[in-house]
């Protein structure tokens, strides 16, 4: 356990104490969700310091990888008698919404509001939205102060996307708005970053959170492979099951009157006597000829096959975390002959009683 530190903090991130008698913990980043910490500790740890929103402070090789904050303890005997508490605490993220998505913020505003009803960069409708339900423009009663988090300013990297989300979970909502991102062919990343002991940034990207280590231009790149002993359990899901080649989109209108426009690929459709897969979409909102196209279009792109590569990395001499790469970085793995460029999407580390650390990490690519 030497190469880690906890800290535990009160909610303004004044430090307690070292928290220097841990059996045993774990802890995880995740891409757009929440991350969690968890201690066993010997029963004769004063749980009354286990306060509600008191954050942890966890450090690796003496550089803050993550804060979290106290929202669960268990006082428990077990068989043989011997008594532990459990301490489980969660990262910035959960300010958005708890891993259920049942409480945290609410975008509380009518639908039609400027709030709710946005357009523009889907990189600064992210940041608008945590502005507006947790800080400048929220109500006072609803504002954190920027002492503890503030928001990086506008880009305008992202493409522009339309969304409605009146009275939905914030951390819903921005899940939501990276998936529209993504459909308009950007993948735009978001996360609640710790920028010191008592201060969160709430922060956006595009391409990956975090460096690019992609083969051969990353700076470094780092080269994984299954053959290599440095990926495990790759899986390569290809699936054409719900493939469209082919889409009429219906606009206004009725019967002979209605308008009707046809979008195909037809390298997909005469890839075989069989490949024209019909799809019709409802465009019944739109009005003009080119905005049913449009409908077409994109429903035709929605109508592709999926491919999904994931898979572990394994840390080990030569590629090793917090050395070779880290979460949020892109990185390049080859499986069966093909080139994956990936994101790690999400970083496990555990400390057993022993002191010996295990580091899981997932990365993962969708097109």
């Amino acid at each position: 356990m030497a190469r880690h530190e906890l800290w535990l903090a009160r909610d303004d991130g004044t430090r307690l104490a070292l928290i220097d008698t841990v059996v045993s913990f774990a802890y995880s980043i995740v891409v757009h969700d929440v991350g969690v910490c968890s201690l066993v500790l010997p029963g004769s740890y004063d749980a009354e310091l286990m306060q509600p929103d008191r954050r942890i402070d966890v450090l690796r090789d003496g550089v803050l990888q993550r804060v979290y904050l106290v929202r669960r303890r268990i006082d428990q005997v077990d068989r043989r008698g011997i008594r532990s508490l459990k301490v489980v605490a969660y990262d910035g993220n959960y300010l958005l919404g708890n891993p259920s998505k049942t409480s945290g913020r609410i975008v509380a505003y009518n639908a039609a509001s400027p709030q709710a009803d946005v357009s523009g960069p889907a990189d600064d409708l992210l940041k608008e939205v945590i502005r507006d339900n947790l800080g400048a423009d929220a109500l006072t009663a609803r504002q954190i102060s920027t002492t503890y988090l503030t928001v990086q300013a506008n880009s305008s990297s992202g493409p522009t996307i339309t969304k409605a989300f009146s009275y939905r979970n914030v951390l819903a909502v921005l899940q939501d708005l990276v998936l529209e991102a993504r459909e308009a062919g950007t993948d735009v990343y978001w996360d609640v970053a710790p920028v010191s002991q008592m201060a969160w940034e709430f922060r956006t990207s595009t391409g990956q959170p975090g460096r690019d280590h992609t083969y051969p231009g990353g700076n470094p790149p780092v080269h994984l492979s299954y053959e290599e002993g440095t990926l495990a359990e790759p899986v390569l899901d290809e699936d054409w099951t719900d493939e469209a080649t082919f889409v009429y989109a219906g606009g206004q209108g009725e019967e002979d009157a209605r308008i009707i426009e046809t979008a195909e690929d037809t390298a997909r459709s005469g890839r075989s006597i069989f490949g024209r897969r019909e799809r019709f979409i409802d465009a019944r909102q739109e009005t003009s000829s080119d905005a049913v196209q449009a409908a077409a279009y994109q429903a035709l792109s929605e109508g592709r096959p999926s491919s999904r590569f994931a898979a572990r990395i394994l840390d080990q001499p030569g590629c090793q975390y917090g050395l070779h790469w880290s979460w949020g970085d892109k990185v390049t793995a080859v499986y069966r002959g093909r080139s994956f460029d990936c994101v790690i999407r999400s970083v496990a580390v555990s400390v057993d009683s022993n002191g010996k650390e295990t580091v899981s990490a997932a990365l993962e690519v969708d097109s």
